[in-house]
């Protein structure tokens, strides 16, 4: 006769039993939840490779889904903004009086751009009766203007704003530029027509573009850089027709950045597309 203190040998084997299969799930679950995540395959190693050769496999995806997870958190933020022509001068001058943005404080690119309006050379108001357009939303705007049917123009500056918000210091921060030289007057609708989306009134048969790269160098949290894009002309009509922006000369477009993060062995692009926010305009 069975002991009744003797222990029930088929439940303990179906408790360890429960036990394997709980287990097995828990590493099939893991290995799914990796296989998931990582976007580069983790391979299984043939018949006869060594442990060592698994571990590093898995070594190097682990890196590559942890480098990928630190790229998915901002690391810059940029915008379009735009100045009308005194509120940028006083930003240049550092006298931007009841304004407290923080951007208005931080150090602003000296280029073509901002040449031009240190010296009015080409004139920030050009004489558009000598210029030529083959924009079809400029159609007849030449003699229009040449007959004095628009009023003194206002001038703006569409300027370039990054800022760092990552953690600690990046280096070699560099800016991917395509420098555009117009033949010719263009409309710019607004900054989203500038060519970084869909939207690109400033590339093309018109003008010449060149890559051009602004090297920044180290940028710490919450440290930022102003970049002159533009200038363009707002015309009103002195008799009832829809005002125009239109800008010629030398315009520069964000095209990327590139940089290092702290520990990383090789620099990142990120395509400025994904992160210029809505156009600002400060007046």
């Amino acid at each position: 006769m069975k002991n009744k203190n003797e222990p029930n040998l088929n439940v303990k084997s179906q408790r360890n039993y429960s036990r394997l299969i709980l287990v097995a799930g828990i590493i099939f679950l893991i290995v799914g939840i990796l296989l998931n995540l990582f976007s580069d395959k983790i391979f299984i190693t043939e018949k006869g490779d060594s442990p060592s050769t698994a571990l590093e496999t898995l070594k190097s995806s682990l890196s590559k889904y942890k480098s990928k997870m630190a790229l998915e958190k901002p690391v810059f933020e940029a915008a379009l903004i735009q100045f009308d022509l005194q509120r940028y001068q006083a930003m240049v001058s550092g006298t931007t009086g009841e304004i407290s943005i923080g951007f208005l404080n931080y150090p602003v690119h000296h280029n073509e751009v901002a040449s031009r309006i240190e010296t009015d050379s080409p004139p920030l108001k050009p004489n558009y009766g000598k210029m030529r357009t083959t924009d079809p939303f400029l159609k007849g705007f030449i003699k229009k203007y040449q007959r004095k049917k628009y009023n003194d123009p206002d001038v703006t500056v569409l300027c370039h704003v990054v800022k760092r918000v990552g953690k600690k210091r990046a280096e070699f921060v560099t800016l991917n530029m395509d420098r555009v030289e117009l033949k010719e007057v263009r409309e710019l609708y607004d900054a989203t027509d500038l060519g970084i989306g869909k939207n690109d009134s400033l590339r093309g048969p018109f003008g010449s573009v060149k890559k051009e790269q602004i090297s920044i160098g180290s940028m710490d949290t919450a440290s930022g850089i102003v970049i002159p894009l533009l200038i363009t002309n707002f015309l009103s009509p002195v008799h009832g027709e829809e005002t125009l922006q239109v800008t010629s000369n030398v315009a520069f477009i964000p095209v990327s950045i590139s940089f290092r993060e702290p520990g990383a062995s090789a620099d990142t692009t990120l395509p400025m597309k994904g992160l210029v926010s809505d156009p600002i305009i400060i007046d």
